[in-house]
């Protein structure tokens, strides 16, 4: 979700408020299928590290592990499978040696695990630990971890440095502690916000992500694979091209953002994974400021993407105006509006459902042919480079039955484009990131087109 503080407010001073299609459609949630796979209650991990399942072939993990109720979080690619209890009100959990996972994660990459991820706290599962009273909270589950992994791995010795603690790694500037055992490498990651002085303000996420790794290995290891190239070549191959005039890009990894209001971060972390970018929402969502519930401050998601972009070595490029962008072009929609309201003799009413708007904002966007232009342009340019595009909307204008968030600002990928015998651009292919049965889907370009607030090309530097 993108936060909706600054539409909000210039919904007040227009005087306009847009009601949401139904009342319901408000909870984030609502729409979302409870999962019917029977989770054990507090699984421990233990049977699951000691298969020393790193480098384990998908089926063979699959098996393993099928007690412990992971799914895929894609149908129809593989990259990764995820166990979160939240879906499950919290009633079954994964943890490791008893500390509460809020969700695990295990990657894949060409048929075989790589790495997996336990989420000991993140604060858009298990809420905000803010202020210095929080602070001993915070370290004392670090410290609990620690201290399970220094059990776990009794007979690890660091080579040369005498130490395994190494900080401000990363492009969040994390701290991480790892240790080795049965050539597995287990990095705990955990992140805080500190002012000036070092006073803690808030906490943002404890990862404990385990991955191959030997004994010989140094902390100045910890950080080699986290930019691992993806060539244009190999993007390019992976631009998909079908007989009715569909373009789209195949393979773009799945982050699945949960009942969290991370769209943002969840979509541009798809886009860095795909680039080969080792990162995850967690870490998106510590440089964009987002907040678990309400999702990310529109004001600051374009300063939050430049950042990300320079962090990871990417360039990023604004693509056209819309509606919905900034105070000067809403409030240029609106007079529209009125205008329109005039024509049929009436007065624009002071509060409206979104979708009985649905018909004129089509017709006003219609007559913007230069944006639409940038619009459909940027978009065919960047899917034919086999780069998908960061893509703000409003929701609730025009029904979409299937999505757990019905109204209110959102973020996903545009992953490809149809064109019709004439070479026009009729319909988007789009990617939520809720997870499976939201890999692609499409809409018609009028309507994407209508409901656009921002439209990002993230490169490859």
């Amino acid at each position: 979700m993108i936060r909706s503080l600054s539409l909000i407010s210039m919904l007040a001073l227009s005087g306009l408020v847009l009601m949401p299609q139904e009342a319901a459609a408000q909870t984030p949630s609502n729409k979302r299928e409870i999962r019917k796979i029977i989770h054990p209650t507090k699984a421990e991990t233990k049977e699951m590290i000691d298969s020393k399942f790193i480098g384990m072939p998908e089926r063979e993990f699959s098996a393993l592990m099928d007690p412990y109720g992971f799914e895929w979080t894609a149908e129809t690619i593989h990259n990764s499978a995820r166990v979160s209890p939240s879906f499950l009100n919290n009633k079954h959990k994964l943890s490791f040696n008893g500390l509460i996972a809020s969700e695990t994660l295990v990657n894949f990459k060409d048929g075989k695990v790589v790495n997996a991820q336990f989420m000991l706290y993140n604060k858009g599962d298990d809420g905000d630990l803010k202020g210095a009273s929080k602070e001993g909270e915070f370290m004392s589950r670090v410290n609990a971890a620690k201290v399970n992994l220094d059990a776990l791995c009794p007979d690890f010795k660091l080579a040369k440095e005498g130490k395994n603690l190494k900080k401000a790694s990363g492009a969040t500037g994390r701290s991480s502690y790892f240790w080795v055992k049965d050539e597995m490498l287990f990095r705990l990651d955990f992140v805080a916000n500190r002012d000036r002085n070092g006073k803690f303000l808030s906490a943002d996420y404890i990862r404990l992500n385990i991955a191959a790794g030997n004994d010989k290995m140094t902390i100045l290891d910890l950080d080699k694979n986290d930019v691992q190239a993806v060539s244009q070549l190999d993007r390019i191959a992976n631009v998909m091209h079908e007989l009715d005039g569909t373009v789209w890009i195949e393979g773009v990894p799945m982050v699945d953002q949960g009942q969290k209001g991370y769209c943002a971060c969840a979509s541009v972390a798809r886009i860095l994974n795909f680039y080969g970018r080792e990162t995850d929402m967690h870490e998106i969502a510590k440089i964009a400021k987002s907040s678990g519930e309400g999702g990310t401050d529109p004001e600051l998601l374009a300063k939050s993407l430049k950042d990300i972009a320079t962090k990871f070595r990417l360039s990023l490029e604004p693509k056209g105006k819309y509606p919905f962008a900034s105070q000067r072009e809403y409030t240029k929609f609106i007079r529209d509006l009125q205008k329109e309201f005039k024509k049929r003799g009436e007065e624009l009413p002071y509060s409206i459902e979104k979708a009985k708007l649905a018909p004129m904002i089509l017709d006003i966007t219609s007559k913007n042919t230069g944006q639409r232009a940038i619009f459909d342009k940027a978009i065919i340019e960047a899917i034919n480079k086999g780069r998908p595009m960061a893509w703000a909307l409003q929701l609730g204008f025009f029904a979409e039955p299937d999505v757990p968030q019905a109204d209110g600002g959102h973020m996903r990928l545009i992953i490809g484009y149809r064109l019709d015998e004439k070479k026009k651009l009729t319909h988007i292919i789009y990617s939520d990131s809720w997870g499976k049965g939201h890999e692609k889907k499409e809409k018609a370009a009028d309507e994407a087109f209508a409901v656009t607030c921002a439209l990002w090309d993230l490169r490859v530097n």
